[in-house]
């Protein structure tokens, strides 16, 4: 956990920088295998600590969004996410409830109309067995995952459909750590290609998005893909 607080401190310098030359910004992490469990030779127990593999992580940077807390409201508003709340209270929610189901379907995307941009951030480090050592080198997302953004996107778009800026029409960002391709002149691709890459690679082009941010290889690089 110290080192995530350690990171935090050291985005929060950069946040202060920008902010320090007139530019207010937000901050948007997703985790990556090594940011799930200790999974190096080091450390093989990584694989085996408690039920929550997240729970460091989120404590540090909650829904993994975030701005400097001195910055003042009026100078943050346009950094601000759209809030799902109303809709979810039109839905028969209570007013708690309907912050709470708010702030789970921000961990999955967050969408700006300030700028016409929804970021859909993705947890490739899904389990494939609960009894078996997970291969997170390789990553995976799942079909459970997808369901839950596609709901969420669903409900952005029925939140939007009478306004003026409409989510349908928002830019869409995929943020994963795993790369859903293979990159050229790559070792050990078949051990670091995502288990589902091909099958996220499609169904992210279905959902209207239109560029990918991945970490996972060490190596900067970009690639264009067609799917028809």
């Amino acid at each position: 956990k110290s080192e995530f607080e350690a990171v935090k401190q050291f985005l929060d310098g950069l946040l202060q920088e920008l902010w320090a030359v007139g530019h207010p910004a937000r901050c948007i992490v997703i985790p990556g295998n090594h940011d799930v469990w200790r999974t190096t030779a080091a450390h093989p127990k990584g694989y085996w600590p408690g039920l929550h593999r997240l729970q460091d992580f989120d404590d540090v940077f909650g829904s993994g969004s975030f701005v400097l807390k001195d910055i003042p409201e009026a100078a943050r508003q346009h950094l601000e996410p759209m809030s799902l709340s109303d809709l979810y209270r039109t839905r028969g929610s209570s007013k708690e409830k309907a912050s709470h189901e708010n702030e789970r379907s921000r961990k999955i995307c967050e969408y700006f109309p300030s700028f016409q941009l929804a970021l859909l951030k993705l947890d490739s480090n899904v389990r494939t067995s609960k009894f078996l050592p997970p291969h997170f080198a390789r990553g995976f997302v799942g079909r459970p995952q997808r369901d839950v953004c596609e709901r969420i996107l669903h409900d952005y778009e029925q939140a939007t459909a009478k306004t003026t800026i409409r989510f349908s029409d928002a830019n869409r960002v995929a943020l994963l750590h795993h790369h859903v391709t293979r990159l050229p002149n790559v070792d050990l691709e078949d051990w670091m290609l995502m288990k589902d890459a091909g099958e996220v690679a499609r169904w992210l082009a279905h959902m209207g998005v239109r560029l990918i941010l991945h970490g996972h290889y060490h190596r900067a690089d970009f690639m264009g893909l067609t799917y028809w």
